[in-house]
């Protein structure tokens, strides 16, 4: 695991392909399933919204460590980072049912912190 900066001086967090299988097996992805996997069946349903752009693998570190004190669970095998046409920062987007509630957490703490 790897923590670069992005051109706008962000962090973010590079892992490799193994690391990102073991992780797999820890959010019940199932045997050898990878972020990759699931994202080929979800970016099939996300082009069919004209607002959106692409995704990244990479999480802001940023908000990883926010939504990991705030939640108290580690987020990255759950999210992938998604852009919307016209924006720059994107945002989080689950993309397992534990991401779902996992963000749904996040929400509802994050704006009592407010």
């Amino acid at each position: 695991m790897k923590i670069l900066k992005t051109a706008s001086g962000k962090d973010k967090i590079k892992i490799s392909k193994k690391e990102w299988q073991s992780i797999g097996k820890k959010a019940g992805w199932g045997m050898g399933e990878t972020k990759g996997d699931i994202m080929g069946k979800l970016e099939l349903e996300l082009k069919k919204n004209p607002n959106y752009e692409t995704f990244d693998y990479a999480l802001p570190l940023t908000w990883v460590n926010e939504a990991k004190e705030i939640i108290g669970e580690d987020v990255v095998p759950h999210f992938v980072w998604i852009y919307e046409k016209g924006s720059l920062a994107g945002r989080p987007f689950p993309i397992t049912e534990k991401g779902k509630e996992l963000l749904a957490i996040y929400n509802d703490k994050k704006g009592s912190h407010q």
